[in-house]
């Protein structure tokens, strides 16, 4: 019995450090943030799923703000994480969430940068569409051919 216990602890070992290593590798690398932080809370859940904790019959006042002190230095680890292997675009965000005087919990921080990342996706179609006009029509609105550009002279691109 003892034996096999050894023998799957190793494996477990191997396991969490396999899992723990591609962790720290995650980043988000152009990915949604939604595909980003699913993929980071996967593997924080395998890793949690692999502690085993004993059981604790006689839970007293300060067990219980012991155990609140710990979530919450996980809470703050997992949004650090997070945080610190978004992509670039999103340092502005990240500095104003780290400036709150009270942390976010990580899915709140998440859910500021998503709505970044929609607003961008609004924005950034509004100006495909009005590039797009630009080159299609003219300043009175008609196709574009046969209209002298003012900057320079050229013809076909104003």
């Amino acid at each position: 019995m003892e034996t096999a216990k050894k023998r799957f602890s190793l494996i477990d070992g191997s396991r969490k450090y396999k899992i723990t290593k591609d962790l720290f590798s995650l980043k988000q690398n152009g990915s949604t943030v939604t595909e980003y932080f699913t993929a980071l809370s996967a593997l924080w859940e395998k890793i949690e799923s692999m502690h085993i904790l004993p059981t604790i019959s006689n839970v007293t006042e300060e067990m219980t703000k012991f155990l609140k002190a710990i979530e919450s230095m996980r809470e703050e680890s997992k949004l650090f994480q997070f945080l610190n292997r978004l992509d670039d675009c999103y340092a502005p965000q990240r500095s104003q969430i780290l400036m709150f005087s009270a942390l976010p919990s990580v899915e709140r921080a998440c859910s500021v940068i998503q709505q970044e990342e929609n607003q961008r996706d609004v924005l950034s179609i509004g100006q495909e569409k009005e590039i797009s006009s630009m080159f299609s029509k003219g300043a009175s609105g008609q196709a574009k051919k046969g209209f002298m550009c003012n900057a320079c002279g050229g013809r076909g691109h104003c």
